[in-house]
């Protein structure tokens, strides 16, 4: 696992062709600071984004939040995301993580909204058809 970016919120680590936005417990002060750093990783990988099959961002330690500004925020994620790598998965803590993201997903198959880190790298890296 590789270390592009470490900050107080969050950290970007690159494994397998993986993108992994690991959010950690220090609560954002503001949704400013939240879309500052997510553009702080997405130009970190821009030049290269062809070269990973997705992102998963891990916010197991990150405090739940609920506001609308925040909630658009997470929302303008999926589709900086998106626009840049083929999938994304979100891993929650909790069912009601679980459930808030994908009432704020919605029904795209490029995501996947789960607790299982596991499930998260089998949804980016699906077995080959006739493998075993």
């Amino acid at each position: 696992m590789r270390v592009l970016i470490d900050n107080e919120y969050a950290r970007l680590e690159e494994d397998d062709r993986i993108l992994f936005v690991r959010r950690k417990a220090e609560r954002y002060p503001s949704v400013d600071t939240f879309r500052e750093t997510m553009s702080r990783l997405f130009a970190t990988v821009d030049d290269d984004a062809d070269a990973f099959v997705g992102l998963v961002v891990d916010s197991r330690a990150a405090m739940g939040r609920n506001d609308d500004d925040f909630e658009q925020a997470a929302s303008m994620l999926q589709e900086q995301a998106l626009s840049r790598l083929p999938r994304l998965v979100i891993l929650m803590k909790t069912k009601v993580g679980i459930l808030q993201a994908r009432r704020l997903t919605g029904d795209d198959a490029r995501v996947l909204i789960t607790d299982d880190e596991g499930e998260a790298r089998r949804f980016l890296h699906p077995p080959t058809a006739g493998a075993a």
